[in-house]
């Protein structure tokens, strides 16, 4: 009924010379504004072309994972005690040793990528490199994260009722009260909040997504798909990670093709992890140091 309403002004003044009155000024700036927004996101107009890889190498986005995985167990192998050598460095929590493995593997993913890129001639442009942060873009992204932030707890609240947790392991679930080092402060901001959310938002909505939808040509199939794509790189914190993870692939897809580059979607991404790796565990040691006093 909407769209029948703000239609109507613009068939009238085709069937007519009469000047429009305001009212029908102000519908067709609404109808054009929603044609803006709107369309942009849903349309299957790719930001690839042709040359991009197909989707055979849809399985190096798994390598941050499953390099990991594997650094540790070639460590274990080799009697190696990854934990004492962070130690040493003063770092305590094996997150963010894992977070620096993660990092490390994830980059090597994002360097094959960007071979095969230039290798077929696909410049930064064709994978979301292109233009600029824009005020919609940034605004976009913010409320995005906050959204992202608002849902945690929701979120906790309703697996929790089926009996489910966000993380497996106990321990993953309370290092947020873990103290921090400075050293290792510096390397979660660095590594969890800026580097991270830009490698994967270039693998997953900047390859991942274009590589399906270039196969699938179909924009809501090539978001659900690389939702679980991206969804089942955090299968290893728990069900309700995943979960999350699948909700906030959905919100960066959509702010890739609006704003059709990456960088809202790096921005939303940072923010949210900034709020959970970083804010969080400083919140929760001084939550206990005045529990203390």
């Amino acid at each position: 009924m909407l769209a029948v309403q703000l239609v109507q002004p613009a068939i009238a003044l085709s069937n007519s010379l009469k000047r429009p009155g305001l009212d029908h000024i102000l519908r067709g700036a609404l109808l054009s504004l929603m044609l803006r927004v709107v369309f942009p996101v849903w349309n299957n107009t790719p930001m690839v072309n042709a040359d991009l890889p197909t989707i055979i190498y849809l399985p190096v986005a798994w390598m941050g994972v499953a390099g990991t995985s594997l650094s540790y167990a070639l460590l274990a192998r080799t009697r190696i005690d990854l934990t004492r050598v962070f130690a040493a460095l003063n770092i305590q929590r094996q997150f963010t040793a894992a977070l620096c493995l993660y990092n490390i593997w994830t980059f090597v993913a994002a360097l094959i990528f960007s071979f095969l890129f230039a290798r077929r001639g696909v410049g930064g442009v064709t994978v979301g490199w292109g233009g600029n942060l824009s005020f919609a873009g940034a605004t976009l992204a913010i409320i995005g994260a906050g959204i992202g932030i608002l849902l945690w707890p929701i979120l906790e609240w309703g697996i929790g009722y089926f009996g489910f947790k966000m993380f497996y392991a106990q321990r993953v679930e309370h290092a947020q009260s873990d103290r921090l080092s400075r050293l290792e402060l510096s390397l979660l901001t660095i590594l969890g909040a800026l580097t991270v959310p830009a490698l994967e938002e270039l693998i997953f909505r900047g390859y991942v997504f274009n590589a399906l939808l270039a196969y699938t040509g179909n924009t809501a199939r090539a978001i659900f798909f690389t939702a679980l794509m991206f969804a089942s790189i955090h299968v290893v914190f728990g069900i309700g990670m995943v979960i999350y993870a699948l909700i906030l692939s959905f919100m960066l897809s959509a702010l890739a093709l609006f704003a059709n580059n990456l960088y809202p979607a790096i921005l939303m991404h940072s923010l949210v992890n900034f709020w959970g790796i970083v804010a969080m565990p400083i919140l929760s040691q001084r939550k206990r140091g005045s529990q203390r006093d």
